[in-house]
């Protein structure tokens, strides 16, 4: 598909849950930054986009957990380039830390922690 002279493409639609607490400091994040109610999906690409960037990352994805109760289950679009990002990471995962392919979710949710982590100035109370 063309908009405007540019391809668009392959977007992935999948599900993630996050805790309760997560969730409210992404929307504070979002409005902060400008984002409209339908941008979490951007926002949470962009994040994946900045735990690429950030140096030993398979290390933040190898220390992801997720507490039990009080989640919820979000919808997230993914655009082509976070998907070409999350197969980047998933190999560099398996070539430098551990044998075992990663769920899709780990890597979501490790990006947005590390987002929240850098925008908070290190506040890890998620």
């Amino acid at each position: 598909m063309k908009v405007f002279g540019v391809k668009v493409g392959k977007k992935t639609r999948t599900s993630l849950r996050l805790p309760d607490a997560a969730l409210e400091k992404i929307s504070v994040s979002m409005a902060k930054g400008g984002y409209g109610a339908r941008g979490r999906s951007k926002w949470i690409c962009e994040a994946v986009g900045m735990l690429s960037e950030s140096v030993c990352y398979w290390e933040l994805i190898a220390e992801e957990f997720m507490d039990d109760g009080g989640n919820e289950l979000i919808p997230v679009t993914i655009d082509e380039v976070t998907n070409i990002l999350l197969t980047k990471i998933n190999a560099e995962y398996l070539n430098n830390y551990s044998e075992e392919i990663l769920d899709t979710s780990i890597i979501l949710r490790t990006g947005i922690y590390h987002r929240l982590i850098v925008e908070g100035g290190g506040d890890v109370s998620v």
